[in-house]
């Protein structure tokens, strides 16, 4: 079944269903998700934004879930484009998952050492944020920029 997308206003449609409402660049964001990778239910109610890599500009970040567990997408930037994905199985087994599903997603101040040790390619800034995956039943999954590869990073205690 193919998804579809009508932003009115700050109100967005998906599937036909009236989701929270999103700002403009939200539902920019939510438009190219559905266009790029439709066969993903993409959960509006998880849209986060928040200066991620420190350029700035406002980064949008929301979950979703296909038939291999859970998609984090981050659009970078004020177009929320160089869309980056993160991929998490469903299940308690391994440490690169969620425990269950669904999940919720925030923005949380961002510590580069949070254990004592310095993350890769962390560079804590007042104005940087991280993210937090949290499936409520496991310790979350907590996200970042690597300024040293450029891209999306992630750690869990």
């Amino acid at each position: 079944m193919k998804r579809r997308a009508l932003a009115l206003g700050s109100l967005t449609l998906v599937s036909g269903v009236a989701l929270a409402a999103l700002s403009a660049l939200g539902s920019h964001f939510m438009a190219a998700l559905l266009h790029d990778r439709p066969n993903i239910r993409w959960d509006a109610s998880t849209l986060v934004e928040g200066d991620l890599n420190g350029n700035g500009e406002r980064d949008t970040a929301v979950v979703g879930y296909d038939k291999s567990g859970l998609v984090l997408a981050v659009g970078m930037g004020a177009k929320a484009q160089n869309i980056q994905y993160l991929n998490f199985p469903i299940g308690g087994t391994v440490q690169a998952a969620v425990c269950v599903a669904p999940v919720s997603l925030a923005v949380v101040p961002l510590s580069c050492d949070p254990d004592g040790a310095k993350l890769p390619g962390c560079a804590a800034s007042s104005h940087m944020w991280g993210l937090a995956i949290n499936d409520r039943e496991c310790d979350p999954v907590n996200v970042y920029w690597d300024h040293e590869k450029r891209r999306l990073a992630w750690w869990r205690n």
